[in-house]
C-alpha cells in the first residue's frame, strides 16, 4: 500500500543523511523501553527498532525489521491472540483512540518467550491517512506472571513481587512523560529560558527510568528458564550489541575456548549479565576502555570471565560492590553487579573477582555442566 510520507517522517529522513539522529538514537536506546515504528503496509511490519531488542529475545535487530531476512522478521516471532490477526488488532484500536497498548509474547532465539507490551500511536500522513504507528516496547514478564502465578514452590517472594509490580507502572508513567516532555520542548524556541528546565525534567526522567529498570531488573533476575546453551555462542551474539551500547572507543577482546560443554541456562539473563559486566569494566579504564571477555573449562565448571586493565577495586569497599545500590560513582546507581549476582546464583553458578591495582579486574562465572547437577552451596561472592 503507497503512501505520502508524513511531515515527520520526510523532516526524519533529512535529518538522518544529516547524521543529527545518531545521538537521538542512542538517547532512546539508552532507556528501559525498546523504540519502536511500524509501518502500515498488509501485516503492520516492523520498520525501526531499538538495538536493545536483541537483549530481550537474542534475536539480531536487522534480522527483526529486514524485509528480505532469511530469518524470521519481527511479527513472525510474536504469539498473539489466535482469535485476531495483529494489522486487524492495531487497526481495530487505532480507529477508537490515538493510542493503543497491547500484550503478546516474542519467542526467544534460545528458547521459550518473553512477554512485552507494545504502546504506540498512530502516524498520519499530510491528508491526515493513518501511515503507521511509533512507540515503546517494556517487558511485561512481570503482568504475565501476576496474571498466571507459577506453582507455589517456584514463587516470588513479596519484596520482588513489590519491586517488579512497581518497576512496571514507574517505566509505563515516565514513557508517557519523556514522550509529553519531547513533544512540548518543540513548542519553544531555543532562547525560551522554560528550555533549559523542561531539559532539566527531561535529564531527571531519564534517571528515574534507568533506576526504575534496574530495580525491575533485580526483582526478575532470579527467575530464569533454563535451557540447553553455548557459552561461546552467546559471547559472539553478543558482541554487535556490547559495541553498540559500551561508550565510544570501547574496545572488546574475546579468548573463547576452542570447544566447551553446553550448560543449562536462560539466554536473556545472562546477556542481561554479560552486558553490566562488560560496562563496569569499560568504566574501570584511565584511558582507552578495553574489556576482554574468555571462556574456559576446568575443575569448577565451564568459566566465563569479563577482565579490565584498570586500577583494581580498593580494598575497603570490596565487600560491599555486590550489595544493591552501592555505588562509588557520582551518577552510579549501584545495581549493576547486585543484578548479576542474583542471575548467577539462579544458574546453580559461582561469581569471584579478582582484582588488584597493576592487572586490573576479573569477574569470573562458573557454571555447572548441563546434565550435572551442582552441589555447591550458594555463597557469596570471593573478592581477591
Amino acid at each position: 500500500m503507497a503512501h505520502s510520507e508524513s511531515p515527520r517522517r520526510v523532516s526524519e529522513r533529512n535529518l538522518r543523511a544529516a547524521g543529527v539522529l545518531g545521538r537521538f538514537d542512542a538517547f532512546l536506546d539508552s532507556f528501559g523501553a525498546v523504540a519502536f515504528r511500524r509501518s502500515r503496509d498488509a501485516s503492520w511490519r516492523m520498520e525501526e527498532i531499538g538495538v536493545r531488542i536483541s537483549e530481550l529475545c537474542g534475536h539480531a535487530r536487522d534480522q527483526l525489521i529486514s524485509q528480505d531476512s532469511q530469518g524470521d522478521s519481527y511479527n513472525e516471532l510474536m504469539v498473539c491472540d489466535p482469535g485476531m490477526s495483529l494489522d486487524v488488532m492495531i487497526d481495530k484500536l487505532l480507529s477508537a483512540r490515538p493510542f493503543y497498548g497491547i500484550y503478546y509474547a516474542l519467542r526467544q532465539r534460545e528458547g521459550g518467550q518473553r512477554w512485552l507490551h507494545e504502546i504506540g500511536r498512530g502516524i498520519l500522513n499530510v491528508h491526515g491517512t493513518l501511515v503507521g504507528s511509533e512507540g515503546f516496547l517494556l517487558d511485561a514478564s512481570a503482568w504475565r506472571e501476576s496474571q498466571c502465578p507459577p506453582p507455589a514452590a517456584s514463587r516470588r517472594s513479596a519484596d520482588e513481587l513489590i519491586c517488579a509490580e512497581v518497576a512496571h507502572h514507574l517505566t509505563n508513567l515516565l514513557t508517557a512523560i519523556s514522550g509529553n516532555l519531547s513533544m512540548i520542548v518543540r513548542g519553544f524556541k531555543p532562547s525560551d529560558p522554560l528550555c533549559e528546565r523542561v531539559e532539566d525534567v527531561r535529564a531527571a526522567a531519564k534517571r528515574a527510568s534507568d533506576l526504575t529498570r534496574d530495580l525491575h531488573s533485580y526483582a526478575q533476575a532470579a527467575q530464569c528458564r533454563l535451557h540447553p546453551l553455548d557459552v561461546n555462542a552467546l559471547v559472539r551474539q553478543m558482541l554487535p550489541v556490547l559495541r553498540a551500547v559500551l561508550p565510544a572507543g570501547t574496545v572488546v577482546r574475546t579468548r573463547l575456548s576452542g570447544k566447551l560443554p553446553g550448560i543449562a541456562g536462560d539466554a536473556g539473563r545472562l546477556r542481561q549479565a554479560l552486558t553490566h559486566l562488560c560496562a563496569n569494566a569499560a568504566e574501570a579504564a584511565t584511558d582507552l576502555p578495553r574489556v576482554t571477555i574468555r571462556t574456559w573449562m576446568d575443575a569448577c565448571g565451564v568459566c566465563l570471565s569479563v577482565a579490565d586493565k584498570g586500577v583494581g577495586i580498593p580494598g575497603a569497599i570490596r565487600d560491599h560492590i555486590f550489595d544493591p545500590f552501592f555505588s562509588t560513582k557520582r551518577r552510579g546507581r549501584g545495581m549493576g553487579l547486585a543484578i548479576v549476582e542474583r542471575i548467577v546464583r539462579a544458574h546453580g553458578a559461582t561469581v569471584d573477582v579478582r582484582s588488584n591495582r597493576e592487572a586490573g579486574t576479573e569477574c569470573v562465572i562458573a557454571f555447572p555442566i548441563k546434565g550435572e547437577a551442582s552441589h555447591r552451596p550458594a555463597r557469596r561472592p570471593r573478592i581477591r
